[in-house]
């Protein structure tokens, strides 16, 4: 029996099917955006942090304690999306370095606090924020200060919808600021 020959036309069948549907435009997709810049903020952060001697991941844990003070590790998961154990292995590391302290909760051992130290706050403001503020700025260029808020209030309300859907609450919920603190002066247009 002579075997069948398929040209490269028939074995594209499937994707001519779908050609001639209306094509997905990613220009019109804001999670393609948003990748695409979480993605290369890590990369930018990790270099300007990298002097310091930290990483993005613990930059975000230290954030996140100097916003809400003391938090338990499933806390600081939720709030940074990072992995519970890394978390875990992250807070490790930062006590160690004395940038944060760890405390067993009274009523319940299984739940350890975590707080910035003195260290940690001082380099956390002196050190770190200048840092991030500057590649926030370099990120936001070209963004005039009213944009910058209708952004952030924009991206809060999407973040609202996305847990609502969910069936969550958005971390911030409404202790989000009604104006985002400016990050300092502008960067030229």
């Amino acid at each position: 029996m002579a075997k069948k020959r398929t040209s490269a036309s028939q074995s594209d069948n499937g994707m001519r099917a779908h050609k001639s549907q209306q094509r997905f435009d990613l220009s019109i997709y804001p999670m393609f955006y948003m990748g695409q810049i979480l993605h290369k903020n890590a990369e930018n952060m990790a270099t300007a942090l990298s002097g310091h001697g930290l990483r993005n991941s613990e930059w975000r844990i230290l954030a996140a304690l100097q916003y809400h003070g003391e938090m338990s590790v499933g806390e600081l998961s939720a709030l940074t999306t990072l992995e519970r154990s890394f978390v875990g292995r992250l807070v490790g590391k930062l006590d160690r370095a004395g940038l944060i302290e760890r405390a067993n909760s009274a009523s319940d051992r299984r739940y350890t606090k975590v707080s910035l130290a003195r260290k940690g706050q001082k380099t956390f403001f002196d050190r770190l924020l200048p840092v991030v503020k500057n590649q926030m700025n370099l990120l936001l260029r070209g963004i005039s200060n009213a944009d910058r808020r209708r952004l952030i209030r924009n991206l809060d309300r999407m973040m609202k919808n996305a847990h609502a859907v969910a069936g969550s609450v958005a971390p911030l919920g409404d202790d989000a600021p009604k104006e985002p603190q400016d990050l300092g002066a502008s960067s030229p247009r």
